[in-house]
């Protein structure tokens, strides 16, 4: 079984680039100070660090293949607690706990088993057609969950709430809000009728795209709630060959999400519940293993990390477009199209900005790589394979999506969906490969928020799946998640049986 190792992340942060590129160091034994001055020459950007927080006399052992900065440096320094940032030409080494040490843990919020389920499906009330990535949600709180790609979902929420009203939407239908008391204790099909607008009606303040993005940039601070926060967050991996899941892996997790205008940001991830299905057969030669879909799926959070074509310095380097007015949780909104001009460095990128028309709050992103120069992102998403191999890129696409609650915006679902093909050198027909993560945020809390305990997180930039158990039936108990597509569900049961079987 050959393994090729795959990174989500997508190159286009101006900082976090740095940590992504790969480096090739000679095979060597030496102090860990010696080590990260060869690295240095390898890399052109500096080290800064105290080297009270750093074993510098250590000796450690460099790797002699080629890998990422980030993972070198994991590797070598070997302390969960050490964190890296890029500033200017400097790397910067340092440890955030000792400036901020945790004293207890964080409360989870969740309840006990107190707790009413709403299963159901969102169609489109003009053709039934099913309607993905709707966002469902409780109002008045951040309690919510997201539709799959068939439009089905799996909602939890403490019963305290059964007298509330359930709120739907989906850009470009008229927001849906419905009695809790009024939906079908069953299974329920939720309508949401495409929404129209008149353009005549609508006073567009100025068209101008770069004119709008400066100015949403700038009311960033009051239209999100930029401090600290603690979420609760339904995360899934998966790798699929074809149309058969070969792995699977979910997971319910805490996470201390830094706050907007940090110096030295500070993401940390527990995990609170967790499970895994594979689904490996004999005939399977090659897989995937997905690295740092973690690290990838926090800092898809465009609006406070700022990817390129969110950076105003970088402005010249992409064309937008106003492309239309669509509504959105019956709020007006604009649609920006950008694209990176092809003069540029590849790989390139393009996509569509939504940005609330009133309060010009970016309320959306979607993204991909352009097709016509995706293969040269392989040296971003393939980490590690056999020389005789080939494997190239085929499409990866990007979904990040925020969610209103009183006069803030949070994040509320991320989707970082790729396709690979894989062959042998000289074959002419190779496999098909996807790669997804999707995490969707459950749950955000904004008082009493701490960092945790020393020693009780995940390394965001590790296998997840390495991290990750087996299955039991009634797995999930009080918490949401997302529901699997159909033939994942199938797919799931049938891993379960070979589970059983094998026990």
């Amino acid at each position: 079984m050959l393994i090729i190792l795959i990174n989500l992340h997508p190159g286009i942060f101006s900082q976090d680039s740095t940590l992504y590129q790969l480096v090739s160091v000679p095979d060597t034994s030496c102090r860990l100070d010696i080590a990260l001055r060869i690295i240095e020459n390898n890399i052109h950007h500096f080290f800064s660090y105290n080297s009270n927080i750093i074993p510098v006399e250590k000796i450690v052992t460099l790797p002699s293949v080629k890998d990422t900065l980030i993972s070198i440096l994991r590797t070598i320094i070997n302390d969960p607690d050490i964190q890296y940032k890029v500033i200017g030409n400097q790397v910067v080494i340092y440890n955030p706990l000792n400036e901020n040490p945790v004293d207890y843990m964080p409360d989870t919020g969740i309840v006990g088993s107190s707790f009413k389920i709403i299963n159901g499906i969102i169609v489109d009330g003009s053709s039934n057609d099913p309607i993905p990535f709707a966002t469902i949600g409780l109002t008045r709180t951040t309690v919510g969950t997201i539709s799959n790609s068939n439009g089905e979902f799996v909602f939890k929420f403490p019963r305290a709430f059964i007298h509330d009203s359930l709120v739907v939407a989906c850009l470009g239908y008229a927001m849906k809000k419905i009695r809790i008391t009024d939906l079908d204790s069953g299974y329920c099909e939720i309508m949401l009728l495409p929404d129209y607008i008149p353009i005549q009606e609508v006073i567009i303040r100025k068209t101008d795209p770069i004119y709008l993005l400066r100015l949403a940039l700038s009311k960033i601070p009051d239209n999100y709630f930029t401090e600290p926060v603690n979420q609760t967050t339904f995360y899934r991996e998966s790798v699929k060959r074809g149309n058969r899941y070969l792995m699977i892996s979910e997971a319910v997790l805490e996470i201390y999400r830094s706050g907007y205008f940090e110096q030295f940001p500070y993401d940390q991830v527990r995990i609170i519940k967790a499970r895994k299905n594979i689904d490996i057969q004999r005939t399977d030669t090659v897989t995937l293993k997905l690295k740092a879909g973690l690290r990838t799926s926090l800092l898809l959070d465009i609006v406070r990390n700022r990817l390129d074509f969110l950076n105003e310095d970088l402005f010249n380097l992409y064309n937008y477009d106003m492309t239309d007015i669509i509504v959105d949780e019956d709020r007006y909104t604009y649609v920006i199209y950008f694209r990176q001009y092809l003069y540029t460095t590849p790989p390139h990128y393009e996509g569509r900005i939504f940005i609330d028309l009133e309060s010009l709050a970016i309320r959306a992103f979607e993204f991909q790589i352009y097709p016509g120069t995706i293969e040269q992102a392989a040296k971003y998403l393939v980490i590690r394979k056999p020389r005789y191999m080939d494997v190239t890129p085929l499409s990866a696409k990007y979904y990040v999506r925020y969610r209103q609650d009183e006069d803030k915006f949070y994040l509320a679902y991320i989707l970082s969906d790729n396709t690979f093909r894989i062959k042998r050198r000289h074959q002419l027909v190779g496999k098909t490969f996807n790669t997804k993560t999707e995490m969707a945020i459950t749950q955000t809390r904004i008082e009493n928020v701490t960092r945790f305990k020393t020693g009780l997180t995940t390394n965001i930039d590790d296998l997840f799946i390495d991290h990750v158990g087996g299955a039991d039936e009634s797995f999930w108990g009080d918490y949401n998640y997302i529901k699997p597509d159909e033939p994942l569900e199938e797919a799931l049961i049938r891993i379960d049986d070979l589970m059983k079987k094998g026990r």
